[in-house]
């Protein structure tokens, strides 16, 4: 073994930057961030413990809390196309920045350790406190440290391929690493979810908390990956007939302002202004509509615009003209509305702005192109020319539930079953029923329901369609991608230090 600098340990596996708790009341997730604090000041008390539960919330947040993580699940798919501005082009178009010193590939991989040190440090010293013989206590934050544990796991897994299975609360980093084998990764994830399953309760009065439900939805994902069909029915089953969720008969209520906290959402990331920075989602999708003469900047036109990235040819062909889904969830023209700037001849206010009156034409791909609106917030917490939004984002919801039951009984050869799970979000769609269900049909309904959601990579990679569907739909990306692009480079840093392999393709 081989002891590190504090600076080196924290790159590979993260120091315990533990924040302690302003609060354990019914409020959300409050938090205070302090400095360092020692391991034994903050896991040696039941408080402790569960302010360091706190602080481990604010991993999947980091994920939106830049433009670089903003990227690093919605981009390089068949949904997606970029426009010039974007920050993150390795992972958008699988080009030569993707490399070992891709910044968001080496961020993510460095916080993802971080955080999973701070799991299995609360992990390990939960079971020495004394909680004075309040055992649902002690469990529920053991659940909830389990929980964190297999979710990072799990993406981490996805993502790279090939990771370091780290379970012990350690800052002494092995002079050689090796890629744990991939059933003992799923083996933890597995019991760690269980467990979770086992202690959380479905409802907590603190929006944004782990729940019974959250790890039920990742358990049958997890399912998926592994093939085990049966049990990942059942449990998406059980999770539809017996949790407390239910399919909003709007669609457009789903991610409505001030309504993320709806009765489809299984899991809802949230964000305080009070605690740390919002999210980029909100104009990452908005196209630079406010630059033509004649158009006013609104939060009906969809306030402040970025222009990184839009939905592709290929999913917008995927919808059928009357899905309601289409007009919910994405704009797909602007209108005239500031005429005191001089509208271009023949045009009127309330007409549809298109490029061809412009001579020479604008820029499309800049200034009008199509817009997702699921993470559109129309001012309840920002100005109409901040960036930054602190609505919540809905990491996973029912819908997500009913195709993963409806994958997992068509995979079992149960059509009706599989049938009735998918026709379901059809229905409310306002849209025709499938009459029977294969790999194709369920990734266009998966791409029609879930796009822009961080869902879309890891299914396309799961079954094996990945680099498929980015060549046949994706131009920006398909000259670029190849086979070996199923998986994210491993930080140079961390191959230098410890001698893990390098991923396959990467130099």
């Amino acid at each position: 073994m081989k002891r590190l600098t504090r600076t080196t340990a924290w790159l590979l596996s993260g120091l315990l930057l533990m924040g302690s708790l302003s609060g354990c009341g019914e409020s959300f997730l409050e938090e205070e961030p302090k400095t360092f604090i020692s391991t034994n000041a903050v896991l040696s008390s039941p408080e402790g413990l569960e302010g360091a539960i706190v602080a481990l919330y604010a991993f999947p947040r980091l994920l939106y809390q830049s433009p670089r993580y903003s990227y690093w699940f919605i981009s390089g798919t068949d949904e997606v196309r970029v426009g010039p501005l974007h920050e993150d082009l390795g992972t958008a178009l699988y080009n030569s920045d993707l490399n070992p010193q891709h910044p968001a590939s080496r961020e993510y991989w460095n916080q993802s350790f971080q955080a999973l040190y701070r799991a299995n440090a609360i992990i390990a010293n939960a079971p020495k406190v004394d909680f004075k013989g309040n055992e649902a206590r002690r469990n529920r934050v053991l659940a909830e440290a389990r929980f964190f544990r297999a979710y990072i796991l799990f993406y981490l897994h996805q993502r790279y391929g090939n990771i370091p299975l780290v379970t012990e609360p350690s800052e002494t980093i092995r002079e050689k690493e090796q890629p744990a084998p991939a059933e003992e990764i799923y083996h933890v994830i597995v019991e760690d979810l269980q467990f979770a399953i086992n202690n959380l309760d479905w409802t907590y009065n603190q929006p944004g908390r782990i729940t019974k439900g959250a790890a039920m939805h990742l358990l049958a994902k997890v399912y998926l990956v592994l093939q085990n069909w049966q049990q990942a029915g059942q449990l998406a089953e059980t999770l539809i007939q017996q949790g407390p969720y239910r399919l909003l008969s709007d669609p457009a209520a789903i991610f409505a302002d001030g309504n993320e906290d709806n009765a489809e959402a299984i899991w809802t990331i949230k964000f305080d202004p009070r605690t740390g920075g919002g999210h980029f989602l909100a104009p990452m999708f908005t196209p630079l509509y406010d630059r033509i003469q004649g158009v006013r900047r609104s939060f009906e036109q969809g306030g402040r615009p970025w222009a990184r990235m839009y939905p592709s040819a290929y999913l917008l062909s995927l919808f059928d003209k009357n899905d309601k889904r289409l007009k919910a969830w994405y704009k797909t023209h602007w209108v005239y509305d500031a005429p005191e700037e001089g509208l271009p001849p023949g045009r009127q206010v309330g007409d549809t702005v298109r490029a061809k009156d412009f001579n020479p034409p604008i820029d499309s791909l800049l200034w009008l192109h199509p817009a997702c609106k699921k993470y559109w917030e129309y001012g309840s917490t920002r100005n109409i020319n901040a960036a930054d939004s602190w609505k919540g984002i809905i990491r996973y919801r029912l819908a997500e539930t009913y195709l993963i039951a409806a994958e997992a009984f068509m995979r079992q050869g149960n059509q009706t079953k599989a049938l009735q799970y998918i026709n379901a979000l059809r229905q409310r769609a306002g849209v025709a029923d499938l009459t029977q269900l294969n790999e194709d049909l369920l990734l266009e309904e998966h791409a029609r329901e879930l796009a822009f959601e961080g869902d879309r990579w890891f299914t396309l990679k799961r079954m094996g369609r990945l680099v498929q569907h980015v060549r046949l739909y994706n131009p920006q990306a398909a000259p670029n991608i190849q086979d070996y692009h199923v998986n994210m480079p491993i930080p140079q840093e961390f191959v230098d230090l410890t001698g893990f392999p390098q991923n396959t393709g990467y130099h």
